[in-house]
């Protein structure tokens, strides 16, 4: 009886799971390759969409990533920031950018602006990620495989070398791409990627009782640049230090052993 029972309860949470993904209108068919990463980022609360749509395509903003990671993370602490002249304390993503710059995440440029609704590229999502794993000290020659390892920025140069020694980042092909955008499906493949490796579980901080009003109105997307400056953001989809380094388990990249071509 107990074991039908569980069985039920298993069912019926698999089958709620399936019908809150299929919620949104463009979420992709379960046989296409973001498809279980995107699933997991709602199931999980990391992403939320807006309008009926989750926007996978769409190019991940900065203010987004540091929603992602504040959710994935739990962060509570927040940081002064009204130094920088680009977030209004009214901005849907005023709060996480508090909490992603608390745990130096963000950090703004030398105009004193973190750009909350540019686009974000690769090599300044393997900084951030550097970061939130506390991953330094990556040996410079194992951008030697790629071909364009001379795109890099210089204050990119040790994260970017940092994740793939580490084995997060695997680049395409001979290709590492750094100035690339990354898209709100790529990102989350990379978050699907992560929870595998367990490296959620040991640097969650605790959750405060006040801390359920981080949903504010969500805001359709409207792309950017990646250069400086701010832009209308997105919509939020929607990383703590630890004095211990995660273990390290290789992991595939975004790139590695799955399909991101267009269906």
């Amino acid at each position: 009886m107990c074991k039908k029972l569980i069985g039920i309860l298993l069912a019926g949470c698999m089958l709620f799971t399936t019908c809150f993904a299929a919620t949104f209108s463009d979420m992709p068919e379960e046989s296409y390759w973001s498809y279980e990463a995107l699933n997991s980022a709602v199931t999980d609360g990391l992403l939320n969409g807006s309008d009926g749509k989750i926007y996978p395509k769409n190019n991940l903003t900065r203010a987004e990533m540091a929603t992602i990671l504040v959710r994935a993370y739990k962060l509570t602490e927040k940081a002064d920031i009204s130094e920088f002249t680009d977030v209004a304390p009214d901005a849907w993503y005023y709060e996480y950018m508090q909490k992603a710059c608390a745990k130096g995440l963000f950090k703004g440029d030398d105009s004193k602006k973190l750009n909350p609704g540019n686009n974000i590229t690769r090599q300044e999502v393997f900084v951030v990620l550097s970061r939130a794993l506390n991953l330094t000290g990556g040996k410079e020659e194992v951008l030697d495989a790629f071909s364009d390892k001379d795109l890099i920025a210089s204050w990119a140069i040790d994260a970017t070398a940092s994740m793939i020694e580490s084995g997060y980042i695997k680049g395409s092909g001979d290709k590492i791409n750094p100035a690339n955008n990354i898209t709100r499906e790529e990102f989350a493949q990379i978050m699907l990627n992560l929870k595998k490796a367990g490296l959620f579980d040991e640097k969650k901080e605790e959750t405060k009782t006040d801390e359920k009003t981080e949903d504010k109105k969500e805001e359709p997307s409207t792309g950017g640049s990646t250069g400086g400056g701010s832009s209308k953001p997105s919509k939020p989809s929607t990383d703590n230090d630890d004095e211990d380094k995660p273990v390290i388990n290789p992991i595939p990249g975004i790139d590695e052993n799955v399909d991101m071509s267009d269906d």
